[in-house]
């Protein structure tokens, strides 16, 4: 989910801590600085309320702390929302997910955290205050290639290890989350019954974007029926339920997951060290597609946190052998006292670009498949979002990002759609190799319809030698 940081206010002390206190009550007070000042901004998720806090000490070094406010609030379509709205629910579903990664090695991530029951809200406490999203945005606009390969690749090594260790988490924790209510919206997200909703959902806003002329208070079925009538003469929903029954057929393998692994949810620890990570916004956790991490990962405006063609089967690489060497370390000893494993520590020597042998390249090719795959759909709902918004809530997500206007946002989702469709068929004999001829038949299958679905409603053009080799395979999926 994308951020909002609209209003911000700062308070200089001890001038202004008897204000500072009336307005932000239940504040650590030894967060407050001697002599120094902090400054507040409201960030608007969409699902929430939170206050950011930047602590500035006499001598300029910033700590950070997040107030997260459960207020009911949420424009978010998963089957969480019940829970969302109910501020109670969501607020003692997220304090049992902290304390339970508290009690297990994921600990040494997991930012220190205080709860405020009364406001139905919780503090983390952050060693830095500035996310790898700040980090990326600021390597995109000096254009320093080699810095933003090296924080994408941080942020997929650090993300690896904290699925490993999800993955071994005691039974308590799975049991909990198989059970406990609060914890629905992981694998129920994942028939095709499912996909095909939110794939409707998804298209509504953005038809309604192409078309104009279009009633967006009709249901998404009806507007879906009113644009295939002008522009189509495929049966939208058939192709629509092909998609979502072939994903859950591909894309099948579930695993205990963070569920919203985004750079703005990234904080580098002062060592520097991948395992020195904070991470935040854990509220998703639950069982996803083993690979869905890395598909919120590289999903940020402008492609900033997408990593280069050439370098793309590498990060997916470096993620895998990560989460590996965590989930097959047999030394718990180091794990609970937050040390790296020997099998992470070997995998610091180990060159970049040997990662996809360590890990394998037919494994590796399987896992990029799902990633694009799951990279279309991610696009395809942010997209959604966007279009939803005002003009001044998509400026606000843009602000900052030199070279790329809420225009540039607008057409920049349909287009990387696009461009996922361009480097499968540009890698197909790499895939069809390595991934196996049926895998990467089912796989084309997929993107054909997905294709042919885009290209048919109008909402993005999809080059005519793709389309051709598309819709030769559009039955077949």
């Amino acid at each position: 989910m994308q951020k909002v940081h609209n209003s911000v206010s700062e308070y200089s002390f001890p001038t202004d801590k008897k204000v500072f206190l009336k307005h932000n009550a239940g504040f650590p007070a030894r967060y407050i600085p001697d002599g120094g000042r902090i400054e507040v901004s409201k960030v608007n998720s969409g699902r929430n309320t939170t206050l950011k806090y930047e602590c500035f000490d006499k001598d300029g070094e910033i700590d950070g702390l997040i107030k997260k406010i459960f207020d009911g609030r949420t424009d978010d379509e998963s089957l969480l929302r019940v829970y969302e709205r109910n501020p109670e629910l969501a607020f003692s579903r997220e304090v049992k997910i902290y304390g339970l990664t508290g009690n297990s090695p994921n600990k040494h991530f997991i930012p220190e955290f205080t709860a405020s029951p009364g406001e139905n809200a919780f503090y983390l406490s952050l060693i830095k205050s500035r996310s790898e999203r700040h980090n990326l945005v600021r390597a995109h606009n000096s254009q320093n290639e080699g810095e933003k390969n090296r924080l994408l690749f941080d942020a997929a090594k650090s993300y690896g290890i904290f699925s490993g260790l999800l993955q071994r988490m005691d039974k308590e924790f799975v049991e909990l989350v198989r059970v406990d209510p609060t914890f629905k919206g992981g694998k129920e997200s994942y028939t095709p019954e499912r996909r095909f909703v939110r794939l409707m959902d998804y298209l509504k806003p953005i038809l309604c974007y192409a078309n104009p002329n279009l009633d967006p208070e009709l249901p998404a079925f009806k507007i879906i029926k009113e644009v295939r009538s002008q522009h189509t003469i495929i049966d939208v929903s058939e192709v629509l339920l092909k998609i979502a029954q072939t994903s859950s057929r591909l894309i099948n393998n579930l695993r205990l997951g963070h569920g919203d692994a985004r750079p703005q949810h990234l904080f580098r620890g002062s060592s520097g060290k991948v395992e020195d990570f904070k991470i935040i916004d854990i509220e998703r956790l639950g069982m996803h597609p083993r690979y869905h991490d890395l598909s919120t990962l590289i999903s940020m405006e402008a492609g900033i946190s997408r990593p280069s063609d050439e370098n793309f089967a590498m990060f997916v690489a470096t993620y895998m052998a990560h989460r590996e060497a965590i989930v097959n370390t047999k030394d718990k000893g180091r794990l609970n006292t937050g040390r790296m494993p020997r099998g992470v520590r070997r995998l610091e020597v180990l060159p970049e670009d040997q990662m996809i042998k360590k890990v394998g390249e037919a494994n590796v090719a399987r896992a990029m498949l799902e990633v694009l795959v799951m990279d279309i759909e991610e696009n395809l709902h942010i997209d959604s979002s966007n279009k939803r918004y005002t003009p001044e809530r998509r400026q606000s997500l843009v602000s900052g990002i030199v070279g790329y206007s809420e225009e540039d946002m607008l057409k920049g989702r349909l287009e990387r759609v696009v461009a996922d469709f361009n480097y499968f068929t540009e890698n197909q004999k790499w895939f069809r190799a390595h991934a196996g001829e049926d895998t990467n038949l089912a796989f084309e299958g997929l993107l054909s319809n997905y294709a042919l679905l885009i290209q048919e409603l109008g909402i993005a053009e999809v080059p005519t030698k793709l389309l051709d080799r598309y819709n030769r395979n559009s039955k077949t999926a």
